[in-house]
């Protein structure tokens, strides 16, 4: 989805300038976030205790702590490791946590898992993941 509200705070210039008004980018990426992680959990019939893990595309702890504490979800299952050793990876950070959770063997048969995404352009969405019981690794 993109949040068409954003058009006018983010952009480049006809100078090629990145441009972008901070607070309305963390205002509009909490409120996408949280709106748009509802909606997977109202399809999904989960509440926000049967969330393991949330496993986010956005680097900004602001926006992220802040979207936590709306959704009732401790910052404790936020997987921001990623965020963390790697700094703002773009779009491969839900695909490189997946696989850090992988090889650390963190991903339990049966645990449920939000990924919410946010991107600075105003795009946003998100999916719901229920870990098999039976997994193949590929080396």
């Amino acid at each position: 989805m993109q949040d068409l509200k954003m058009i006018d705070f983010v952009g480049v210039d006809k100078e090629w300038n990145l441009y972008m008004t901070d607070g309305v980018i963390k205002e509009r990426a909490v409120e996408n976030i949280v709106s748009i992680s509802k909606d997977i959990l109202q399809k999904t019939n989960w509440t926000a205790e049967d969330t393991e893990l949330v496993v986010p595309h956005q680097t900004g702890n602001a926006i992220l702590h802040e979207s936590s504490e709306k959704l009732n979800i401790p910052v404790s299952k936020l997987f921001q490791e990623v965020q963390k050793y790697y700094g703002n990876v773009s779009g491969t950070s839900i695909p490189m946590s997946f696989s850090m959770l992988h090889h650390e063997k963190r991903l339990k048969p049966g645990m449920k898992i939000l990924s919410p995404t946010a991107g600075v352009g105003g795009t946003f969405g998100a999916f719901s993941y229920i870990v098999p019981e039976q997994t193949k690794s590929i080396n």
